[in-house]
């Protein structure tokens, strides 16, 4: 957890400077919940962006890419509702084997994730900070649907 307060601040002290236009073109951060994710999300038009995510577990490693609808929220330019769909795929361990990750008992997931949530820009300072749900179903590899979601803080350029 020290790590990630360390990274926060880091970021804070790179650099203050106001965001323009769109809210932001690109942010680079960390979602947390029950556990840690990087998260790099592009905008390529005022309202679609392109958000990939990567998972590092100590039982999983994974990847998702999201294709994202934004839009403003209770007339709040800085606030926006935003929703998406993309897929998923990665590699997990059962919790009870001991062995790495990509012996040969992990397993290959694959699927299809949704999102839903809804992010707020702070002009002052060049982060945003965002609330999902973001369910997946997987195909391959275990079935059946998985309920996540997490806060989401970015640094944006």
């Amino acid at each position: 957890m020290k790590v990630y307060f360390a990274l926060i601040l880091l970021v804070f002290s790179v650099s203050i400077t106001k965001v323009h236009g769109q809210n932001y073109k690109t942010g680079v951060g960390i979602r947390l919940w029950s556990d840690a994710e990087i998260s790099i999300k592009h905008f390529v038009s005022n309202q679609v962006a392109v958000e990939g995510i990567i998972e590092l577990r100590r039982k999983a490693v994974g990847t998702t890419l999201l294709f994202e609808r934004h839009t403003t929220a209770f007339d709040i330019s800085e606030l926006q509702w935003y929703y998406g769909l993309g897929g998923h795929i990665g590699f997990w361990q059962r919790e009870n084997d001991n062995r790495p990750i990509f012996s040969d008992n992990s397993e290959m997931v694959a699927g299809v994730s949704g999102i839903i949530g809804l992010e707020y820009t702070i002009k002052e300072i060049p982060f945003c900070i965002s609330i999902d749900y973001k369910p997946l179903v997987n195909i391959i590899g275990y079935n059946g649907l998985v309920n996540t979601g997490a806060l989401t803080i970015r640094y944006v350029f």
